[in-house]
């Protein structure tokens, strides 16, 4: 009885209201309350916990693909550093091809080793393993039985070095690759900027590049292949030559250059092109063309002249048919002459890396018995005016005047990849000097 009594006088106050400790609710719903404050400070740490795990995981993961983007990186540049050793090695091998050509009083022409020695980490461990590459089976034809063949040679030359040193320097994680190309054998288009438009080099330079484009390889990224030819040419020249006026063949002019570019935001550049890139500010330039054409032009060297040696089967036929307009001592060719070019083009090719001997074969392909201009061993035909270039001249009576044995500019292309990161790298140097040490950077880009 005591015990209830106290209990009613603890819990209730004067005016008979219940009362409860300090600390309690007097409300059944206040429990609700409580629970979903204490749920809410769960999730809202929940959430921050999983923010800053996420967080930590993107750093993480930002982190490593840089880490794999500098080690393809570096791996490029390995490929690269390997491309200068091989290019060093092939211009002592000309070096020993030309002193023994010297002695045998004929030309020796060879493979050029950056052509033949795959700068592929992939290809070069399958080789030190004794193997085949992937891909490339006996038995082939074509193209496969000429690359299997260089694979081989590669594979034998590789067969020289010391494996353990090879499969050491192979250890590493990812791959690399690179490509060699000469720029030598290629149409220098900034020398319409050091050419003035009144020289004959000028325009035989435009006409081997006109010539150039009504080949096979550009069908149908012409619509007209003569006339757009022509007036490609003459957009391209007129883009990096000095003056602002559309030049023709022979020294003409008709209106400023200007005109071309009415209703574009583009402008000629009359200065020497950085990269080939630049070209498809040229009207009437499309991606597929510029694609082409960078297989027979480039912007990395400053002489006119041309390695034919080095040079695509079309430009070298373009030369040709070039040579042989506005002359009186030959029929001029013209560019569907299969047969005639092929022969051309077979006796310059044997005559590698003699330039005098390579201007004369050609005049014997021709069929010319004189240096200069004269009487026509083959007869004089006039060309319909549909097939050939308006006006120009030939420029040198001499062939050989045109060309070069010159092999030192090179571009490489080169690739490393690492995980799912890959770096490109392209890199053109002029190699002229025997020192390594000494050869200079033209171009470098990172992709």
């Amino acid at each position: 009885m005591v015990r209830r009594l106290i209990s009613k006088i603890f819990t209730r106050d004067a005016g008979g209201f219940e009362t409860r400790p300090y600390g309690t609710s007097n409300r059944k719903g206040e429990k609700g309350i409580a629970l979903l404050l204490v749920l809410s400070s769960l999730m809202l740490l929940s959430a921050l916990v999983i923010e800053f795990a996420y967080d930590a995981n993107v750093t993480y993961n930002i982190s490593m693909n840089e880490r794999d983007r500098l080690e393809a990186y570096y791996l490029a540049r390995s490929a690269i550093n390997f491309s200068k050793i091989i290019i060093k090695y092939n211009k002592e091998a000309q070096q020993m091809a030309s002193e023994a050509s010297k002695k045998l009083g004929k030309p020796i022409n060879f493979q050029p080793l950056y052509k033949m020695i795959p700068v592929n980490s992939g290809i070069l461990r399958t080789m030190m393993q004794g193997g085949t590459p992937e891909g490339v089976l006996p038995g082939g034809e074509g193209a496969e039985v000429e690359k299997a063949d260089k694979l081989e040679a590669a594979q034998k030359t590789i067969s020289t070095l010391d494996s353990k040193s090879a499969e050491s320097f192979l250890s590493f994680e990812g791959d690399f690759d690179a490509q060699v190309e000469s720029q030598d054998g290629k149409l220098s288009l900034n020398s319409f900027f050091t050419l003035s438009t009144g020289q004959p080099e000028y325009d035989r330079l435009k006409n081997i590049l006109i010539f150039l484009m009504m080949q096979k390889p550009f069908e149908g990224l012409l619509k007209d292949r003569i006339k757009d030819s022509q007036e490609m040419a003459t957009k391209i020249a007129d883009f990096i030559d000095k003056n602002d006026s559309v030049n023709e063949l022979g020294g003409g002019e008709r209106g400023p250059e200007g005109g071309v570019y009415t209703g574009t935001k583009q402008k000629p550049k009359n200065a020497k092109a950085l990269t080939m890139e630049e070209l498809m500010l040229i009207p009437g330039m499309t991606d597929d063309l510029l694609s082409e054409l960078k297989k027979h032009v480039t912007v990395y060297k400053n002489t006119d002249k041309i390695n034919p040696c080095l040079a695509s089967e079309e430009l070298l036929r373009a030369m040709i048919v070039a040579f042989t307009q506005k002359r009186d001592d030959v029929e001029p060719l013209r560019i569907d002459n299969e047969d005639r070019l092929k022969q051309a083009v077979e006796k310059i090719m044997e005559k590698c890396p003699d330039v005098q001997a390579m201007g004369q074969a050609l005049n014997e392909a021709l069929g010319i018995t004189t240096s200069g201009s004269g009487t026509s061993s083959t007869g004089t035909t006039t060309q319909p005016a549909t097939t050939q270039p308006a006006g120009g001249s030939a420029g040198s009576t001499n062939f050989s005047s045109w060309i070069t044995a010159d092999e030192k500019i090179f571009q490489i292309d080169s690739t490393g990849t690492v995980g799912n990161a890959e770096v490109k790298v392209v890199n053109v140097i002029n190699a002229g000097s025997s020192n390594p040490d000494q050869w200079k950077d033209i171009y470098w880009r990172v992709e």
